[in-house]
C-alpha cells in the first residue's frame, strides 16, 4: 500500500516555493540513477500523478535519494497500479463487509430490544464509548437530514426523532458499527457472529431474547 516519504527531489520539496516543470523534474530523477528511457510517458504521468505524490511509491528503489542500480520508471508505475488496484478491491470488500455487518447487527439486536431499544445504553459495556458513538451518529444525523429522504421521511413526515436501528445504522461508520458489536451483549454479538458464518452451529449461544414493546 502506498506510503508517504521523503521526496525524490530534492529540489522539490514540501518546504520549497520554488517550481519545478515536468523536464526538471524528470532530469533530477535521471541524475539520481532512475532510469526513465520513454520521456514522453513519464512526463504524461508525472503531470496527471504529481511529483510528490508518486515520490512514495519509488521508496523501495531507492537509498538517501538515489535509485538502485537498475531501477526504472516503469517500476514506480507499476508499483503505483499495483497499489491502486489492490486499495480498490479492498475497499470493495470491505463496503461489503460494512453494509452486511449494519444490516445483521440491526437485525439481531432489534429482535431483541425493539427498534429503538438501542438507544438504552443499559444494553451496552462500555457507556463512554457508547455515548460517544451515539453523540457522533446524531451529528450526522442533522447534518444529513436536509438531504437524506429517509431521514426526513422518518421526522419531517412520521414525526419520529427516534429512528429504528435499521435506518439509525447508516449513520454509522464501520468504524463506529464495529465499536457498538464490540461492546454489546453476548448474545447479540454471539447471533451476528453466527449469521456471518464465523461461528459453528454447535459454538452457537442460543440466549433468548426478551423483546421490549
Amino acid at each position: 500500500m502506498h506510503t508517504w516519504g521523503r521526496s525524490v527531489f530534492s529540489q522539490c520539496r514540501m518546504g520549497s516555493k520554488e517550481l519545478k516543470t515536468i523536464e526538471e523534474q524528470i532530469e533530477i530523477l535521471k541524475r539520481r540513477g532512475l532510469d526513465i528511457p520513454d520521456w514522453k510517458r513519464a512526463s504524461e504521468f508525472l503531470l496527471r500523478n504529481n511529483y510528490y505524490r508518486i515520490s512514495g511509491y519509488s521508496l523501495t528503489l531507492r537509498s538517501h535519494d538515489v535509485f538502485n542500480q537498475g531501477a526504472t520508471f516503469q517500476n514506480i508505475v507499476d508499483i503505483y497500479d499495483f497499489d491502486h488496484a489492490l486499495r480498490h478491491i479492498l475497499l470493495r470488500y470491505i463496503e461489503l463487509i460494512e453494509v452486511t455487518l449494519k444490516s445483521l447487527y440491526s437485525y439481531e439486536f432489534t429482535k431483541c430490544y425493539g427498534a429503538t431499544g438501542y438507544l438504552d445504553s443499559a444494553h451496552f459495556s462500555d457507556q463512554v464509548k457508547y455515548r460517544e458513538i451515539i453523540a457522533k451518529a446524531e451529528k450526522q444525523k442533522t447534518a444529513r437530514l436536509p438531504h437524506e429522504p429517509y431521514l426526513k421521511h422518518f421526522i419531517e413526515d412520521l414525526h419520529q426523532n427516534q429512528i429504528p436501528l435499521w435506518a439509525y445504522v447508516d449513520l454509522l461508520t464501520i468504524s463506529d458499527i464495529s465499536f457498538l458489536y464490540s461492546i454489546s451483549e453476548l448474545k447479540i454479538q454471539s447471533a451476528v457472529a453466527d449469521a456471518f458464518g464465523l461461528l459453528k452451529t454447535e459454538e452457537s449461544i442460543a440466549i433468548p431474547c426478551a423483546v421490549k414493546a
